[in-house]
Parts: C-alpha cells; structure tokens; sequence
C-alpha cells in the first residue's frame, strides 16, 4: 500500500537521463523527461536499476506473458528496465503501447480492487 500511495516521481529539477540513438548517420540523444510521468502516472523510475517500470504491471500482474497469442515474455516496463528512451510517445512509443495492453488494464482494476479491499475496514 506504501508503494502505490507514496511512488516516488521525479522532481522537475532531476537530471534525467538519455539515451543515445543514431538517426541518419548522427547521434541523437533522446530524455526521459518529467512530462512523461505527468501523462502516464503508472510510470515509475528506479535509480538502483536506472531505468522505468510500470508501478502496477510489477506489482499486480498475474501471469509474465503478453501478446496477440498470450505467449511472448513481458519485459520492458514489467521485468525489465526501459532505458532507451527514443520512442516513448505516439502511436507505436513504448509509453503509449504499454498503456493499451490488457495486461497492463487488468493490472490496475487488480491495484483498484486491493486499494479498496484494504480502505474498507472489516467488521470483525
């Protein structure tokens, strides 16, 4: 309950890491940056293992597989660190496609149901 009350967001002021990505023959750096955790508020960065996670994913997923077959391993965001930042937002960024995935929405009605579960005091 302490992690889903209190996740820790970077401030404005934190130097936020990059990534470097060569884009026709030059290299590019690409920010994570602190809009990113304003629009996607399941976004979690962990220094120790400097990268994102997904709060609710590493915290409430049931099963480590995903996909249109239900069979491909979940890693970025869930098991492992997502540290290459250059394509976090559109249609196809990795921010975006992870907020769409079933897993990740029966993640949050599973934090849902133990944030209430746990609210509601029990009559004993």
């Amino acid at each position: 309950m302490k992690l889903l009350e209190n996740k820790w967001k970077p401030p404005p002021s934190f130097k936020y890491p990059f990534s470097v990505h060569k884009k026709q023959g030059k290299e590019e750096k690409r920010f994570l940056r602190y809009n990113h955790f304003e629009q996607f508020p399941w976004l979690v960065y962990s220094e120790s293992l400097s990268g994102c996670f997904c709060l609710y994913c590493t915290l409430f997923l049931v099963q480590n597989t995903g996909g249109k077959q239900n069979t491909e391993q979940l890693k970025k965001l869930v098991t492992v660190p997502l540290n290459k930042y250059a394509k976090l937002l559109g249609k196809c960024g990795d921010l975006e496609t992870h907020s769409n995935n079933d897993y990740h929405k029966n993640a949050i009605l599973r934090s849902e149901d133990f944030i209430r579960h746990i609210s509601v005091p029990t009559n004993e």
